[in-house]
């Protein structure tokens, strides 16, 4: 967070638990020139904290990412897929 997304439109997510990195996966979003800002996040623990969701809201994307600390499973949808 903090830069802007200037010409790939992508980001990276790391899932970090104790400290350790996880998992890091790269997110494709179909941007140009935004800034990176916390506030396009929203972050939210399902399934008693063994699974984490991520909304990242941007201006012509919305994409959700779930990442399952039990099975180390990510999941990918995008925001037409979610309803």
């Amino acid at each position: 967070m903090g830069n802007w997304i200037i010409d790939s439109g992508t980001i990276k997510v790391y899932f970090k638990q104790e400290g350790k990195t996880r998992k890091i996966k790269k997110i494709d979003l179909d941007i140009l020139w935004e800034p990176n800002t916390k506030e396009r996040y929203n972050v939210t623990w399902k399934d008693e904290e063994n699974k984490v969701s991520i909304g990242i809201f941007f201006e012509q994307s919305v994409q959700f990412v779930e990442f399952d600390y039990y099975n180390n499973h990510v999941e990918i949808r995008n925001a037409e897929e979610s309803n």
